[in-house]
Protein backbone atom coordinates (compact mmCIF):
# COMPACT_ATOMS: atom_id res chain seq x y z
CA UNK A 1 0.00 0.00 0.00
CA UNK A 2 1.31 3.31 -0.96
CA UNK A 3 2.13 5.70 2.23
CA UNK A 4 1.15 9.28 2.23
CA UNK A 5 2.63 12.07 0.55
CA UNK A 6 3.42 13.49 4.47
CA UNK A 7 5.09 10.23 5.53
CA UNK A 8 7.02 8.88 2.63
CA UNK A 9 10.45 9.10 3.61
CA UNK A 10 12.44 11.47 1.47
CA UNK A 11 15.65 11.26 -1.23
CA UNK A 12 17.76 13.15 -2.56
CA UNK A 13 18.55 13.32 -6.25
CA UNK A 14 21.82 15.43 -8.13
CA UNK A 15 22.02 14.70 -11.38
CA UNK A 16 24.38 17.50 -12.14
CA UNK A 17 26.26 17.20 -15.85
CA UNK A 18 25.93 19.66 -18.79
CA UNK A 19 25.60 16.29 -21.25
CA UNK A 20 22.97 14.25 -22.07
CA UNK A 21 23.14 10.57 -22.13
CA UNK A 22 22.75 6.69 -21.24
CA UNK A 23 23.21 7.74 -17.35
CA UNK A 24 20.29 10.13 -17.43
CA UNK A 25 18.02 8.05 -19.76
CA UNK A 26 19.12 5.29 -16.71
CA UNK A 27 17.86 7.65 -13.69
CA UNK A 28 15.09 8.55 -15.50
CA UNK A 29 13.69 4.98 -16.30
CA UNK A 30 13.45 4.63 -12.39
CA UNK A 31 12.19 8.17 -11.08
CA UNK A 32 8.35 7.66 -11.09
CA UNK A 33 9.00 3.92 -9.44
CA UNK A 34 11.11 6.49 -7.23
CA UNK A 35 8.49 9.32 -6.85
CA UNK A 36 5.77 6.67 -5.47
CA UNK A 37 7.71 5.41 -2.43
CA UNK A 38 9.57 8.96 -1.67
CA UNK A 39 9.26 12.69 -1.48
CA UNK A 40 11.77 13.54 -4.38
CA UNK A 41 14.34 16.33 -4.21
CA UNK A 42 15.55 16.95 -7.45
CA UNK A 43 19.09 18.98 -8.51
CA UNK A 44 19.15 18.57 -12.20
CA UNK A 45 21.73 20.75 -14.92
CA UNK A 46 20.62 19.50 -18.78
CA UNK A 47 17.64 21.33 -19.78
CA UNK A 48 16.88 18.14 -21.77
CA UNK A 49 16.92 16.03 -18.62
CA UNK A 50 14.86 18.41 -17.09
CA UNK A 51 12.18 18.33 -19.24
CA UNK A 52 12.11 14.70 -19.18
CA UNK A 53 11.85 14.24 -15.40
CA UNK A 54 9.12 17.19 -15.09
CA UNK A 55 7.12 14.81 -17.61
CA UNK A 56 7.70 12.17 -15.76
CA UNK A 57 7.07 12.99 -12.71
CA UNK A 58 4.11 15.38 -13.18
CA UNK A 59 1.58 15.68 -10.28
CA UNK A 60 4.16 13.34 -8.35
CA UNK A 61 5.55 14.75 -4.84
CA UNK A 62 8.48 15.90 -6.08
CA UNK A 63 10.33 19.08 -5.86
CA UNK A 64 12.60 20.18 -8.66
CA UNK A 65 15.17 22.08 -9.18
CA UNK A 66 17.06 23.62 -12.45
CA UNK A 67 20.98 24.14 -11.88
CA UNK A 68 21.74 27.49 -13.40
CA UNK A 69 23.94 28.30 -16.27
CA UNK A 70 27.58 29.22 -14.44
CA UNK A 71 31.13 29.10 -14.25
CA UNK A 72 31.90 25.66 -13.14
CA UNK A 73 33.26 26.46 -9.71
CA UNK A 74 30.12 28.61 -9.22
CA UNK A 75 27.97 25.82 -10.27
CA UNK A 76 29.82 23.45 -7.49
CA UNK A 77 28.82 26.23 -4.53
CA UNK A 78 25.55 26.64 -6.24
CA UNK A 79 24.79 22.72 -5.70
CA UNK A 80 26.83 22.68 -2.24
CA UNK A 81 24.76 25.21 -0.73
CA UNK A 82 21.64 23.29 -2.57
CA UNK A 83 22.37 19.94 -0.55
CA UNK A 84 23.57 21.48 2.32
CA UNK A 85 19.77 22.82 2.63
CA UNK A 86 18.40 19.68 1.61
CA UNK A 87 20.20 17.57 3.82
CA UNK A 88 18.82 19.21 6.89
CA UNK A 89 15.26 17.33 5.35
CA UNK A 90 17.08 14.33 7.05
CA UNK A 91 16.76 12.26 3.33
CA UNK A 92 16.65 8.39 3.64
CA UNK A 93 19.43 8.52 1.10
CA UNK A 94 21.24 10.50 -1.54
CA UNK A 95 21.62 9.30 -5.20
CA UNK A 96 24.58 11.28 -6.96
CA UNK A 97 23.96 10.85 -10.75
CA UNK A 98 26.92 11.73 -12.55
CA UNK A 99 31.13 12.86 -11.51
CA UNK A 100 29.73 16.50 -10.70
CA UNK A 101 27.33 15.06 -8.79
CA UNK A 102 29.00 12.75 -6.57
CA UNK A 103 31.53 15.64 -6.13
CA UNK A 104 29.14 17.28 -4.58
CA UNK A 105 28.68 15.20 -2.42
CA UNK A 106 32.10 14.66 -1.35
CA UNK A 107 32.20 18.25 -0.72
CA UNK A 108 29.41 18.24 1.98
CA UNK A 109 30.70 15.37 3.18
CA UNK A 110 33.86 17.19 4.61
CA UNK A 111 31.33 19.04 6.50
CA UNK A 112 28.95 16.63 7.41
CA UNK A 113 30.47 13.23 7.59
CA UNK A 114 27.42 11.27 7.73
CA UNK A 115 26.59 12.34 4.47
CA UNK A 116 28.99 9.82 3.12
CA UNK A 117 27.01 6.84 4.49
CA UNK A 118 23.67 8.53 2.97
CA UNK A 119 25.39 8.53 0.08
CA UNK A 120 25.02 6.12 -3.22
CA UNK A 121 27.19 7.12 -6.32
CA UNK A 122 25.00 6.00 -9.13
CA UNK A 123 28.15 5.41 -11.60
CA UNK A 124 27.55 5.11 -15.37
CA UNK A 125 30.64 5.94 -17.05
CA UNK A 126 34.45 5.92 -16.86
CA UNK A 127 37.49 8.46 -16.10
CA UNK A 128 35.27 11.01 -13.76
CA UNK A 129 37.43 13.96 -12.51
CA UNK A 130 38.49 14.10 -9.21
CA UNK A 131 38.10 10.27 -8.62
CA UNK A 132 40.61 10.65 -5.92
CA UNK A 133 38.74 13.48 -3.90
CA UNK A 134 35.61 12.01 -3.90
CA UNK A 135 36.50 7.56 -3.02
CA UNK A 136 38.62 9.39 -0.58
CA UNK A 137 36.00 11.84 0.70
CA UNK A 138 32.88 9.14 0.41
CA UNK A 139 34.02 6.23 1.82
CA UNK A 140 31.14 5.35 3.71
CA UNK A 141 29.30 5.60 0.39
CA UNK A 142 28.03 3.02 -1.92
CA UNK A 143 29.13 3.23 -5.45
CA UNK A 144 26.41 1.50 -7.58
CA UNK A 145 27.84 0.38 -11.21
CA UNK A 146 25.87 -1.09 -14.25
CA UNK A 147 28.70 -3.84 -14.92
CA UNK A 148 31.59 -5.25 -13.86
CA UNK A 149 32.99 -3.50 -16.96
CA UNK A 150 33.93 -0.33 -14.18
CA UNK A 151 35.76 -2.95 -11.94
CA UNK A 152 37.83 -4.30 -14.41
CA UNK A 153 39.05 -0.67 -15.68
CA UNK A 154 42.38 0.37 -13.82
CA UNK A 155 41.91 3.76 -15.15
CA UNK A 156 39.11 4.01 -13.58
CA UNK A 157 37.42 2.20 -10.60
CA UNK A 158 39.78 -0.33 -10.82
CA UNK A 159 42.22 1.20 -8.89
CA UNK A 160 40.36 1.86 -5.90
CA UNK A 161 39.13 -1.77 -5.51
CA UNK A 162 42.05 -3.38 -6.76
CA UNK A 163 44.35 -4.00 -4.21
CA UNK A 164 44.37 -2.48 -1.78
CA UNK A 165 41.46 0.28 -2.24
CA UNK A 166 38.66 0.35 -0.07
CA UNK A 167 35.34 1.44 -2.31
CA UNK A 168 32.30 -0.50 -1.63
CA UNK A 169 30.44 -1.00 -4.67
CA UNK A 170 27.69 -3.40 -6.39
CA UNK A 171 26.13 -4.04 -9.71
CA UNK A 172 23.20 -1.99 -10.63
CA UNK A 173 22.15 -2.77 -14.19
CA UNK A 174 20.50 -0.44 -16.26
CA UNK A 175 16.83 -0.89 -16.43
CA UNK A 176 15.40 -0.89 -19.79
CA UNK A 177 13.70 2.20 -20.84
CA UNK A 178 9.66 2.61 -20.73
CA UNK A 179 7.38 2.38 -23.19
CA UNK A 180 6.40 6.16 -24.57
CA UNK A 181 2.69 6.83 -24.08
CA UNK A 182 2.59 8.97 -27.25
CA UNK A 183 3.08 7.64 -31.14
CA UNK A 184 6.42 6.93 -31.83
CA UNK A 185 8.33 9.44 -34.03
CA UNK A 186 8.10 9.34 -37.34
CA UNK A 187 10.87 7.61 -39.80
CA UNK A 188 12.94 9.35 -41.54
CA UNK A 189 11.69 9.88 -45.28
CA UNK A 190 15.43 9.31 -46.57
CA UNK A 191 15.34 6.18 -45.21
CA UNK A 192 12.35 4.59 -46.70
CA UNK A 193 12.84 1.22 -48.34
CA UNK A 194 17.08 1.61 -46.97
CA UNK A 195 18.69 -1.39 -45.58
CA UNK A 196 21.16 -0.17 -42.87
CA UNK A 197 22.86 -0.90 -39.89
CA UNK A 198 22.11 1.72 -36.83
CA UNK A 199 24.82 3.26 -34.80
CA UNK A 200 23.32 4.99 -31.95
CA UNK A 201 25.45 6.60 -29.76
CA UNK A 202 27.08 10.04 -29.13
CA UNK A 203 29.81 11.10 -32.33
CA UNK A 204 32.73 10.36 -30.25
CA UNK A 205 36.35 8.93 -30.79
CA UNK A 206 35.53 6.30 -28.05
CA UNK A 207 32.32 5.49 -29.65
CA UNK A 208 34.16 3.99 -32.40
CA UNK A 209 32.00 4.88 -35.52
CA UNK A 210 34.40 4.76 -37.86
CA UNK A 211 35.41 1.34 -37.61
CA UNK A 212 31.67 0.74 -38.68
CA UNK A 213 31.98 3.01 -41.58
CA UNK A 214 35.27 0.97 -42.43
CA UNK A 215 33.11 -2.57 -42.41
CA UNK A 216 30.40 -0.99 -44.37
CA UNK A 217 33.60 -1.41 -47.11
CA UNK A 218 33.12 -5.01 -46.84
CA UNK A 219 29.26 -5.19 -47.23
CA UNK A 220 27.04 -5.56 -50.17
CA UNK A 221 26.37 -1.79 -51.73
CA UNK A 222 22.60 -1.90 -50.97
CA UNK A 223 23.67 -1.66 -47.42
CA UNK A 224 23.93 1.60 -45.67
CA UNK A 225 24.87 3.05 -42.05
CA UNK A 226 22.78 5.25 -40.21
CA UNK A 227 24.64 7.39 -37.67
CA UNK A 228 22.63 9.08 -34.86
CA UNK A 229 23.60 11.13 -31.74
CA UNK A 230 24.63 14.55 -30.14
CA UNK A 231 28.36 15.56 -31.63
CA UNK A 232 30.47 15.49 -28.80
CA UNK A 233 33.53 15.91 -31.19
CA UNK A 234 33.41 17.72 -34.63
CA UNK A 235 37.01 17.25 -35.34
CA UNK A 236 35.73 13.47 -35.38
CA UNK A 237 32.70 14.40 -37.39
CA UNK A 238 34.86 15.93 -39.67
CA UNK A 239 36.54 12.41 -40.08
CA UNK A 240 34.02 10.77 -40.53
CA UNK A 241 32.02 12.48 -43.06
CA UNK A 242 35.69 12.42 -44.82
CA UNK A 243 35.41 8.86 -44.87
CA UNK A 244 31.59 8.59 -46.15
CA UNK A 245 32.51 10.96 -48.72
CA UNK A 246 35.19 8.17 -50.80
CA UNK A 247 34.37 6.01 -53.09
CA UNK A 248 32.13 3.04 -52.69
CA UNK A 249 30.58 4.85 -49.88
CA UNK A 250 29.59 8.09 -51.05
CA UNK A 251 25.28 8.32 -50.01
CA UNK A 252 25.40 5.55 -48.31
CA UNK A 253 26.53 6.46 -44.79
CA UNK A 254 23.66 8.78 -43.26
CA UNK A 255 24.16 10.85 -40.54
CA UNK A 256 20.84 12.37 -38.34
CA UNK A 257 20.83 14.17 -35.14
CA UNK A 258 20.35 12.42 -31.64
CA UNK A 259 17.03 11.16 -31.60
CA UNK A 260 14.72 11.61 -28.64
CA UNK A 261 12.36 8.80 -29.45
CA UNK A 262 14.64 6.06 -31.68
CA UNK A 263 12.09 3.45 -31.71
CA UNK A 264 11.87 3.69 -35.28
CA UNK A 265 15.32 3.59 -36.15
CA UNK A 266 15.51 0.12 -34.17
CA UNK A 267 12.69 -1.00 -35.92
CA UNK A 268 13.80 -1.12 -39.09
CA UNK A 269 17.08 -1.49 -38.87
CA UNK A 270 18.95 -4.79 -40.12
CA UNK A 271 21.12 -4.80 -36.84
CA UNK A 272 22.29 -2.57 -33.80
CA UNK A 273 26.26 -2.13 -33.89
CA UNK A 274 27.91 -1.13 -30.94
CA UNK A 275 31.61 -0.31 -31.71
CA UNK A 276 32.73 1.60 -28.73
CA UNK A 277 36.53 0.88 -28.01
CA UNK A 278 38.33 1.16 -24.47
CA UNK A 279 40.43 3.61 -25.59
CA UNK A 280 39.86 7.56 -25.99
CA UNK A 281 37.60 7.77 -22.69
CA UNK A 282 36.29 4.05 -23.41
CA UNK A 283 34.34 1.75 -23.55
CA UNK A 284 31.06 1.66 -22.43
CA UNK A 285 30.17 0.54 -18.79
CA UNK A 286 27.16 -0.78 -19.83
CA UNK A 287 25.97 -0.70 -23.72
CA UNK A 288 22.39 1.05 -23.02
CA UNK A 289 21.62 0.94 -26.65
CA UNK A 290 22.19 -2.98 -26.96
CA UNK A 291 18.69 -3.59 -24.66
CA UNK A 292 16.73 -1.34 -26.59
CA UNK A 293 17.85 -2.60 -29.51
CA UNK A 294 16.72 -5.78 -27.73
CA UNK A 295 13.04 -4.46 -26.91
CA UNK A 296 12.43 -4.08 -30.46
CA UNK A 297 13.52 -7.44 -31.67
CA UNK A 298 16.96 -6.14 -33.47
CA UNK A 299 19.69 -8.14 -33.59
CA UNK A 300 22.99 -6.69 -32.41
CA UNK A 301 26.80 -6.74 -33.06
CA UNK A 302 29.61 -5.35 -30.95
CA UNK A 303 33.13 -5.15 -29.83
CA UNK A 304 34.00 -7.46 -27.09
CA UNK A 305 34.71 -4.90 -24.46
CA UNK A 306 33.20 -3.18 -21.76
CA UNK A 307 29.34 -3.48 -20.69
CA UNK A 308 28.22 -5.46 -23.94
CA UNK A 309 30.54 -8.06 -22.93
CA UNK A 310 28.85 -8.56 -19.73
CA UNK A 311 25.43 -8.42 -21.51
CA UNK A 312 25.50 -10.06 -25.01
CA UNK A 313 26.58 -13.89 -25.05
CA UNK A 314 27.67 -14.49 -28.65
CA UNK A 315 25.82 -16.68 -31.13
CA UNK A 316 22.80 -16.70 -28.67
CA UNK A 317 21.82 -12.95 -27.48
CA UNK A 318 23.88 -11.33 -29.65
CA UNK A 319 27.44 -11.30 -31.67
CA UNK A 320 30.58 -10.24 -29.71
CA UNK A 321 33.64 -9.49 -32.15
CA UNK A 322 37.03 -8.87 -31.35
CA UNK A 323 37.85 -4.65 -30.62
CA UNK A 324 38.61 -2.75 -33.60
CA UNK A 325 38.27 -5.13 -35.93
CA UNK A 326 35.94 -3.75 -38.75
CA UNK A 327 36.70 -7.02 -40.96
CA UNK A 328 35.19 -9.25 -38.16
CA UNK A 329 32.56 -6.76 -37.53
CA UNK A 330 31.78 -6.80 -41.11
CA UNK A 331 31.42 -10.54 -41.02
CA UNK A 332 29.09 -10.71 -37.93
CA UNK A 333 26.87 -8.23 -40.17
CA UNK A 334 26.84 -10.47 -43.02
CA UNK A 335 26.07 -13.52 -41.54
CA UNK A 336 22.92 -11.63 -40.31
CA UNK A 337 21.79 -10.47 -43.40
CA UNK A 338 22.78 -14.18 -45.28
CA UNK A 339 21.15 -15.75 -42.10
CA UNK A 340 17.68 -14.14 -41.27
CA UNK A 341 16.06 -16.94 -39.15
CA UNK A 342 19.24 -17.10 -37.28
CA UNK A 343 19.33 -13.26 -36.70
CA UNK A 344 15.26 -13.16 -35.88
CA UNK A 345 16.43 -16.21 -33.09
CA UNK A 346 19.11 -13.97 -31.51
CA UNK A 347 16.93 -11.22 -31.48
CA UNK A 348 13.95 -12.96 -29.65
CA UNK A 349 16.27 -14.12 -27.16
CA UNK A 350 17.29 -10.70 -26.55
CA UNK A 351 13.99 -9.70 -25.91
CA UNK A 352 13.34 -12.68 -23.46
CA UNK A 353 16.55 -11.14 -21.37
CA UNK A 354 14.73 -7.92 -21.03
CA UNK A 355 12.07 -9.16 -19.69
CA UNK A 356 14.03 -11.30 -17.30
CA UNK A 357 16.50 -9.24 -16.42
CA UNK A 358 16.00 -5.63 -16.75
CA UNK A 359 12.82 -4.52 -16.38
CA UNK A 360 12.06 -1.57 -14.57
CA UNK A 361 10.72 -3.21 -11.33
CA UNK A 362 13.38 -5.90 -10.78
CA UNK A 363 16.01 -3.20 -11.39
CA UNK A 364 14.20 -0.72 -9.00
CA UNK A 365 13.43 -3.29 -6.56
CA UNK A 366 17.27 -4.03 -6.54
CA UNK A 367 18.27 -0.67 -6.17
CA UNK A 368 15.80 0.41 -3.52
CA UNK A 369 16.94 -3.48 -1.26
CA UNK A 370 20.67 -2.03 -1.65
CA UNK A 371 19.56 1.27 -0.33
CA UNK A 372 17.87 0.11 2.56
CA UNK A 373 20.55 -2.25 3.02
CA UNK A 374 18.28 -5.38 2.88
CA UNK A 375 20.86 -7.12 0.77
CA UNK A 376 23.71 -9.31 1.68
CA UNK A 377 26.86 -7.05 1.80
CA UNK A 378 27.77 -5.42 -1.39
CA UNK A 379 30.57 -6.81 -3.50
CA UNK A 380 33.61 -5.65 -2.61
CA UNK A 381 37.07 -6.80 -3.12
CA UNK A 382 38.75 -5.05 -0.50
CA UNK A 383 38.14 -3.99 3.30
CA UNK A 384 35.31 -2.06 3.82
Amino acid sequence: MEQSAQNRPKAVVLSAATGYGGGERSLEALLPLLARDYQLHLLIENRRHMAHSQDLLLGADACMTQLPRLYRPLQILYSVIWLLRKWRLKPDFILANTNKSALIAAIVSRFFPSVGKKTKVYVRDFQWRDLDFIAKSLKAALFLVPSSALIECKDYLGDYVLPKGSVRWAVVPNAAPMSRADAPAAFPQQLIGVRYILSLATIARWKGQEYAIEALRRLPSNIHLVISGDVADRFYLDQLTSMASTPGLRSRVHFLEFQDDPSSLLQNAVCVAVTSVARHGGPETFGRVVIEAWMHATPVVAFDVGGPKHLITTGSTGILTPESDSTALAAAVQWIIDNPDGAKAIAQRGSREVLERYGQKSIYDHLVALISDKKPEPQSLAPI
